[in-house]
């Protein structure tokens, strides 16, 4: 049976690679469809269609953060306000007509979708920078630690 620190790591290390994979997969994918078509592409939505990516990862780091009682705040927060948020802009985007093309893409409907999803990515991003962290205290060697060597001036 694995240990309890083992589970530990991989629920961080899983958690952080999930949370960070949309974003990730968004600007290496447009870097490689940029390349081949000869002109820059990208596809901004696309990290609200990896969303079930993010979703996995952030169960995973949010076991980890309670199971370590470390970055909850960050990690539980992150996850719910993205959440929100891109319900919140796909809900504005259907109550506008944005979503089904009755209304152009312009003005105050526009603005507050965009307003929303610009804070979904932003809570995405927090998520992922806390379940990094996670995974990186995790990973720590624990132990003495090395006393810091100072420059001496002189």
């Amino acid at each position: 049976m694995p240990s309890s620190r083992t589970i530990d790591r991989v629920l961080s290390v899983a958690g952080a690679l999930l949370v960070c994979s949309p974003l990730a997969l968004t600007v290496l994918l447009s870097l490689l469809a940029s390349f081949s078509a000869g002109r820059f592409l990208f596809d901004f939505l696309m990290p609200a269609e990896l969303f079930p990516l993010f979703l996995a990862g952030a169960l995973s780091s949010m076991v980890a953060a309670v199971r370590l009682r470390r970055r909850r705040v960050l990690v539980i927060g992150g996850a719910i306000v993205t959440a929100l948020a891109l319900l919140s802009a796909q809900g504005a985007a259907i109550a506008t007509g944005l979503a089904a093309g009755d209304r152009a893409p312009q003005g105050w409907p526009l603005v507050l979708v965009l307003s929303l999803f610009v804070l979904f990515l932003a809570a995405m991003v927090a998520t992922g920078l806390g379940s990094v962290a996670l995974a990186r205290d995790v990973l720590r060697p624990r132990g003495p630690s090395r006393p810091r060597v100072r420059a001496g001036r002189g």
